[in-house]
């Protein structure tokens, strides 16, 4: 605490922390903060500030994806969600094979995942625990708040439920990019709803 903070994660986990261990069952909180990011080492100017949102939630009905969907909720409001994009990502706090970078038109705004193992024992927190790191500045910036309304179609939606057999490497955003390009202006709204993974396929 004695220095400009570079990050809000370790603030969010102590929140976590400290609910946790007075055994509250469920817990999501954020922050909306500066954050100062050095120009260079060592420091001969100020550094730059960033306005960042941070999330972190806990829960037995929590995972990964709850978290995914409240940052896609988010985007949506703010009128961005067509370009942002989620992306396999390495990071020191978070679980690998759980975490994803945030981009947005290919530049890296955030992060969210479950927090590694050892940094929960760190912080005396059960596992599963969830965060995300935003650029805020970045979001309001691109923020597209107008609404423009259309007339009602003429005619009623048709929906379509695709099965598809893929690699299991192949990512969902691939083939929502796909389906989107596709699909054109008839388009409307894609939504993932089941995996099966089995020896059926």
């Amino acid at each position: 605490q004695s220095v400009m903070r570079t990050t809000l994660i370790p603030g969010i986990l102590d929140v976590l922390s400290r609910n946790q261990n007075r055994s509250i069952e469920d817990c999501r909180v954020f922050e909306i903060g500066n954050i100062f990011i050095p120009k260079a080492l060592p420091m001969n100017e100020l550094p730059r500030e960033r306005l960042t949102l941070t999330i972190g939630a806990y829960s037995k009905d929590m995972d990964f994806y709850y978290l995914k969907g409240i940052l896609e909720q988010l985007f949506k409001t703010f009128g961005i969600i067509e370009n942002i994009e989620f992306v396999p990502h390495r990071h020191s706090t978070c679980h690998p094979g759980r975490t994803a970078a945030l981009e947005y038109k290919g530049n890296y705004i955030g992060l969210l995942g479950e927090i590694h193992p050892d940094v929960c024992k760190a912080y005396r927190l059960g596992s599963g625990a969830l965060i995300a790191e935003i650029d805020f500045d970045s979001m309001l910036k691109e923020a597209k708040t107008e609404r423009v309304y259309k007339q009602l179609p003429r005619y009623p939606a048709i929906e379509r439920d695709l099965a598809i057999i893929i690699k299991k490497e192949v990512l969902a955003a691939q083939i929502e990019k796909t389906i989107v390009r596709a699909g054109g202006e008839l388009l409307e709204r894609v939504d993932l709803f089941d995996i099966y993974e089995g020896d059926q396929i």
